[in-house]
């Protein structure tokens, strides 16, 4: 029943995403709200994230992927496949909110230089 109820959440989040995102936007620097020591970097191809307790930045390769309504997904590859694991909520020149899709939580983050 948990499972369901996530699923249906998920579902009614996902249709609720921003139709037109401008997803040049999201390369740069930000920093989280909730968390004042974690910071994520995009740029072109990787997305790097540090917070306290880490030693060096994290890095990863990843993609983009408009899903239907053009709701736009930030992808990794794990084991091989393509995956989807933010969605983007919403995002502008000083503000970012991504949907984190395995935990169904909401991260919100600044432009910082």
């Amino acid at each position: 029943m948990k499972k369901i109820l996530t699923a249906i959440i998920l579902l009614i989040t996902l249709n609720s995403f921003s139709q037109k995102i401008n997803s040049q936007l999201l390369q740069g620097k930000w920093q989280s709200l909730d968390d004042k020591t974690n910071f994520l970097v995009f740029t072109k191809d990787f997305r790097k994230e540090i917070a306290e307790g880490m030693d060096s930045w994290d890095i990863e390769k990843y993609t983009l992927s408009k899903g239907s309504g053009n709701k736009i997904f930030i992808n990794q590859l794990i084991d091989n496949k393509n995956m989807s694991i933010w969605g983007i909520e919403s995002l502008d020149n000083n503000k970012l909110t991504l949907f984190y899709l395995s935990r169904g939580n909401f991260l919100r983050y600044r432009r910082v230089k």
